[in-house]
């Protein structure tokens, strides 16, 4: 039952890992920032107007390039933060397996001195 628990929350951080490694990486990367077709067009339909779609079109597009600037960090530190929690969940995981080879409870383990002794708690 233990092993099915390990394996059921090591495929959720793989799968929380891949999404906002994807979000980060693959998706935003590639996320447009030019004007929609529909101020084009109106742009080029009323040459008169054209100073005022212009700038229209500007601040739409830095606009756009802000929001994506925005949510790119906001992936890039949710990737930073699922990465911190599998490698906090792997080292922990690790330390455990190291201490029940060696034959030491959790907290043996963690009360051991600096020296490699443990403490004996029993009198």
């Amino acid at each position: 039952m233990t092993q099915r628990r390990f394996l059921i929350l090591l495929i959720s951080y793989f799968v929380l890992l891949g999404a906002t490694g994807y979000l980060s990486f693959c998706k935003l990367s590639s996320f447009s920032t030019l004007p929609h077709e529909r101020s084009v067009q109106l742009a080029a339909a009323h040459p008169e107007y054209g100073d005022d779609l212009m700038q229209d079109l500007l601040e739409e597009v830095r606009g756009a390039r802000e929001r994506r600037e925005s949510l790119a960090k906001l992936a890039s530190h949710s990737f930073d933060v699922v990465l911190g929690a599998l490698l906090g969940f792997l080292s922990a995981l690790g330390i455990g397996q190291t201490a029940s080879k060696n034959g030491k409870t959790s907290t043996q383990s963690m009360s051991s001195g600096a020296s490699g002794r443990v403490n004996d708690v029993r009198e």
